[in-house]
């Protein structure tokens, strides 16, 4: 909350975290305000706020910070970027 202030006033909400230790995260965020970027925001500029997370962690681990999406096909098509022109054929969940 420190490295991004808009998580720690709830502007910017960390929706889910997905990680596979030492190799990547992925970090999904929306927000609750109109006209904020919550993936802008918790990168910063230029990789600045993120920058402070890696820090954090194993110098080859990698952190993808996307956007969370209700629809589930397009959270899946927002996770798997910048892969493009990703269809989802069939969704079953288990």
């Amino acid at each position: 909350m420190r490295e991004v202030p808009e998580v720690g006033n709830r502007t910017v909400v960390v929706e889910r975290i997905a990680r596979e230790a030492g190799q990547r995260s992925k970090v999904a965020v929306s927000s609750s305000q109109t006209g904020i970027d919550p993936v802008g925001s918790c990168i910063g500029q230029k990789g600045s706020r993120i920058q402070s997370v890696l820090s954090e962690l194993p110098s080859d681990e990698k952190v993808d910070v996307v956007a969370f999406a209700k629809n589930q096909s397009q959270f899946i098509i927002n996770a798997l970027s910048p892969a493009s022109d990703v269809k989802i054929i069939s969704l079953k969940i288990i």
